[in-house]
């Protein structure tokens, strides 16, 4: 399936992508002077192999990784900064994934902004606040 949103941008305001949507194989998320939400629980995907590109500036993006993928997070941080955590509720430990997992690439860059990536239960009552 073709056809989902390849940017997503907040500027001086709010933007979320949750629900039913379909994630492309490459989306690009910019926050500047406001915040983006990426909630990757119930998304489509293009492709099994997912990359995001995160650029805060003076903003925050936050995005929930479902536990069932497989996720890696890089980036720069320039009086800001990017981290990854997990939800105490996860009971999938990444490296019991197995080899065909979809997989999301998440590559940061924070300029006196965040960008904090979760894995989090597939299902569950945690949403991003």
């Amino acid at each position: 399936e073709k056809g989902g949103s390849g940017f997503s941008a907040a500027v001086m305001f709010g933007a979320d992508r949750n629900g039913d949507w379909l994630c492309p194989a490459t989306h690009v998320s910019m926050a500047v002077m406001g915040g983006v939400d990426i909630d990757l629980r119930r998304a489509r995907f293009e492709s099994r192999h997912t990359e995001i590109v995160a650029v805060a500036i003076m903003g925050g993006i936050d995005i929930l990784v479902p536990e069932d993928m497989r996720v890696s997070v890089e980036g720069t941080g320039i009086m800001g900064g990017f981290g990854s955590s997990r939800s105490r509720d996860i009971v999938i430990a990444g490296h019991d994934l197995p080899p065909d997992a979809p997989s999301v690439r998440i590559t940061a860059v924070a300029i006196m902004g965040g960008v904090e990536v979760r894995r989090v239960p597939r299902r569950g009552g945690l949403e991003l606040e």
